[in-house]
């Protein structure tokens, strides 16, 4: 039989809460606004690059599907 003073069987850990720290908060700011100089922003001309590659492969795929159709 328990007594008042006994423990309980099952006992939880206790919770442990973990908080992100930064070192150099002017730091950790500037790149959350994107204000690293050093970084170069992306080039105007890659995606349009990028389309005029997709739509060139796109047409030589269908091109040699209808040539083998004939």
């Amino acid at each position: 039989m328990k007594t008042p003073d006994s423990r309980p069987r099952f006992q939880a850990p206790g919770r442990h809460y973990h908080r992100h720290q930064v070192d150099d908060t002017d730091e950790a700011w500037s790149r959350w606004i994107g204000g690293n100089k050093g970084v170069k922003p992306p080039g105007r001309f890659k995606a349009p690059v990028l389309w005029l590659l997709a739509i060139t492969g796109f047409l030589g795929l269908l091109g040699v599907m209808c040539y083998q159709m004939f």
